[in-house]
């Protein structure tokens, strides 16, 4: 077991994963600590962890530096992202800032400000059976080079309730890029946000695509200034 409060983790760096902190079948709670400037050559600057449960809470995770996963990499685990800031973090591949595979991860009441990943998945990327669920949280400046400025999921659940998406960029889905993954998006504004190809607010390929009660304000694309969509299972809009 890892508890840590009131903790400053600065300028520290790995050759592999887990720049600050490396967990491995550990339950783990952190409250109210920084994560400044971090680096990781592989993933996880800020904090990776693997067969984990880990609940984060009041934590800041800035300027964090990883090939993926700049603030937190999720392998096989559970985690709790709670009143949280992520904000200028940097990936050259993947998961500007959260990045999970075959995991679960709840965040709440949470502020991601300006965070980037080169390929995919400027905020948040998710792969291979995850399933993400955000509540109550903003999105503002999330971008990629390539697909799914804030959030990019592949072959995983994202359910979004009450979140703000703005400002962001990518060349598909400057909001939402989803590849056969079940999308449900309920009280989501989708505000200024802009793609270079497709999907100025959503793209979505395959899987099933569930919207309810949300506003798409002011985004922009060549094709689909909101949403692209190129799927047989879509539920409603």
């Amino acid at each position: 077991t890892l508890n840590v409060k009131h903790s400053t983790f600065l300028k520290n760096a790995a050759n592999g994963d887990g720049g600050a902190i490396y967990l491995e079948n550990v339950n783990s709670t952190i409250i109210n600590s920084m994560f400044d400037t971090n680096r990781a050559y592989g993933t996880g600057a800020g904090i990776y962890f693997a067969n984990s449960n880990v609940n984060i809470q009041t934590a800041t995770f800035k300027g964090g530096r990883a090939k993926s996963a700049s603030a937190i990499y999720s392998l096989n685990s559970t985690s709790q992202i709670i009143d949280c800031t992520f904000e200028l973090n940097n990936a050259s591949s993947t998961g500007g800032a959260v990045e999970l595979s075959h995991s679960l991860i709840e965040v709440s009441d949470s502020d991601f400000i300006s965070n980037y990943a080169e390929a995919c998945g400027g905020a948040i990327s998710a792969y291979l059976g995850s399933t993400v669920k955000v509540y109550d949280s903003t999105f503002e400046k999330s971008s990629s080079d390539g697909v799914g400025g804030a959030f990019f999921c592949e072959l995983s659940d994202l359910t979004l309730n009450n979140v703000n998406i703005t400002d962001s960029q990518a060349n598909f889905g400057s909001g939402v890029a989803a590849l056969r993954t079940n999308s449900t998006l309920e009280n989501v504004v989708f505000k200024n946000n802009h793609a270079d190809y497709n999907g100025g607010a959503i793209y979505h390929f395959y899987g099933n695509l569930s919207a309810d009660n949300n506003q798409f304000i002011k985004n922009t694309a060549d094709n689909g200034g909101a949403i692209y969509l190129n799927t047989e299972n879509t539920d409603k809009f």
